[in-house]
């Protein structure tokens, strides 16, 4: 708050690159391993958070702005979980570069994420990729998201509909992804 109120050195709008350099470092704070990525994400989040709200209060972004500016931070600590969960679990087994990624959906997808907005990600792996090892990144990932401390959780995610069915596997191979696609998803 002092850096927020007293010498005005936080930018009202972040774009994604430094979003992702400020969570960058401040795992670099806590250390690369897991536990150092968890608490940097709660750190960031709510600092963010705080600082978003602070210009959301004061007048200086619009809703549109808001809902970007929230949308920018869950991405880029996505991101951060997923380069996390990634470097945790290759100590273990093999994890090819392009292997698995996250798509978003809902408010997150159109950069329209609320304050308290739940995510609604897929978890989808490429065929090099083995399904249990692409289902514990993702299980990684999610609580890394929803994880509550005593600071509370930062985000809620949101079971998606589509290529994993109605609360079906968090995890869905990319060919069966543009299966759901080109077959069964309507327009």
């Amino acid at each position: 708050i002092d850096r927020l109120v007293l010498t005005g050195h936080e930018p009202v709008v972040r774009d994604v690159a430094s979003m992702r350099a400020l969570v960058a470092d401040e795992i670099a704070l806590h250390g690369d391993e897991w536990e150092g990525a968890l608490a940097a994400v709660r750190r960031v989040h709510a600092a963010e958070t705080l600082r978003i709200g602070f210009f959301d209060l004061a007048g200086r972004l619009g809703a549109d702005e808001v809902s970007r500016q929230l949308s920018v931070l869950a991405d880029a600590l996505i991101a951060s979980l997923v380069q996390a969960a990634l470097r945790d679990v290759a100590d273990r087994a093999d994890v090819p570069d392009d292997a698995f990624g996250v798509i978003a959906g809902g408010a997150l997808a159109s950069s329209e994420l609320g304050y308290d907005s739940p995510l609604a990600l897929i978890f989808v792996h490429g065929p090099a990729l083995d399904a249990r090892v692409a289902r514990r990144l993702a299980r990684s990932v999610v609580t890394g998201l929803t994880c509550a401390t005593p600071e509370g959780a930062p985000y809620e995610v949101a079971a998606e509909s589509g290529p994993t069915g109605s609360h079906g596997p968090l995890c869905v191979s990319s060919a069966r992804f543009l299966q759901h696609h080109r077959d069964e998803a309507g327009t």
